[in-house]
């Protein structure tokens, strides 16, 4: 019998040949296409090619009724919406004199920065800042993702999953109400390139239902388990300044690094400290830029804190008459009442709470109960 040793790169070029694939097709199939095909690896692919989206899942049931699949995903992402100030800010350069008292004498180099800052002045004075969301961002996203499936006969299935990805563009908003910062220097959006303000670079979830195997009893019939797990690395914090400190008419400036002993650009303290609060990062790790430039500080430079999570539910469902059910559910929402960190305040020159974390991602422990009739 044909037996799977394996996909390499030249095998599904030829099963992309001999399924005749085109692009923007989803196919599923076989590395064989012999009848008795009985694979001991990977033996289902699914491929999907959509430019500029792609992706690849391979499929395997590995053992009794127990499915896992592995795949990767990628997709980019243009002519995207961001807040683009129209009426440019202009830099010392453009200027008429008299140039400001911190302009170089003779100005040169990329608006914003140091041999070049802006002067807080716009293209067109008689117009202070013209917001627009223009699409002018570009975004790629790729990730790996697993998952498995397992029925444990009648009364017990289980599933789970896990990505590990990665999500980096320009701006990640296209209004103020996704909360993130417009492109802080339209001369220059690169600067403004970094992970998405929404990226969660690992998630894992478990879920399970569990039917108790008792009797045809109405009284003792009927009982059901279900919990789910989840879990999620933190989203990316956006250090700031807190003011316009450089010129460019937004708020999403951002400092220089300070280099002061014990600094790096990755630190986290994480820190409990009175409040009661928890002193995320070091604001003395940032020194404030001068005035009219582009800190060196990226977008996006660190991340927040991570969550986990378990909810529990408890259901008992009681046939009444042959078209009349009733269901009865307790509810168990982050039933270990964990304390899951908010978001750090990035703003690191606005007040002494810099740094600092002083919300929840997540409410405490909630318990609720529901009784229903089908019919």
């Amino acid at each position: 019998m044909a037996k799977a040793v394996g996909i390499s790169h030249d095998s599904v070029h030829r099963i992309w040949k001999d399924n005749d694939l085109k692009p923007h097709l989803t196919r599923t199939f076989k590395l064989s296409r012999d009848p008795q095909f009985e694979p001991k690896f990977w033996d289902v692919i699914g491929l999907y090619l959509n430019p500029p989206d792609k992706a690849l899942t391979i499929q395997r049931e590995i053992f009794g009724q127990a499915i896992a699949s592995l795949g990767y995903i990628g997709s980019r992402g243009v002519h995207l919406f961001s807040v683009v100030n129209e009426n440019l800010p202009v830099p010392c350069s453009a200027a008429q004199s008299p140039l400001p008292s911190w302009c170089p004498a003779l100005p040169s180099g990329v608006p914003g920065s140091i041999g070049n800052p802006f002067t807080g002045l716009q293209v067109n004075p008689n117009f202070g800042v013209l917001s627009d969301a223009a699409p002018t961002s570009t975004s790629r996203y790729h990730a790996l993702q697993a998952s498995l499936n397992r029925q444990f006969g009648t009364t017990f299935q289980l599933q789970a999953s896990y990505s590990w990805s990665r999500c980096v563009d320009i701006g990640s908003a296209s209004g103020p109400q996704e909360g993130s910062y417009g492109v802080t220097n339209p001369y220059d959006q690169s600067l403004d390139r970094g992970p998405c303000a929404f990226n969660r670079s690992q998630n894992i979830a478990a879920n399970g239902l569990y039917s108790l195997p008792f009797g045809p009893n109405r009284l003792v019939s009927g009982w059901r388990l279900a919990g789910l797990v989840t879990g999620a690395s933190g989203i990316p914090v956006n250090v700031l300044d807190g003011f316009d400190q450089s010129l460019g008419g937004g708020a999403g400036a951002r400092p220089n690094y300070s280099r002061a002993a014990g600094c790096h650009p990755h630190q986290i303290l994480n820190r409990p400290i009175a409040g009661p609060a928890i002193q995320y990062f070091n604001p003395a790790c940032y020194t404030l830029q001068p005035l009219g430039t582009e800190g060196n500080v990226g977008r996006d430079s660190i991340y927040g804190p991570g969550l986990i999570n378990v909810d529990f539910s408890i259901i008992k469902r009681t046939k009444i008459t042959e078209k009349l059910d009733s269901e009865f559910r307790a509810e168990f929402f982050n039933l270990f009442n964990r304390a899951n960190f908010g978001h750090p305040n990035p703003a690191v020159f606005t007040g002494p709470t810099a740094g600092q974390i002083t919300t929840l991602a997540t409410p405490p422990r909630q318990v609720q109960f529901a009784f229903k009739l089908v019919f």
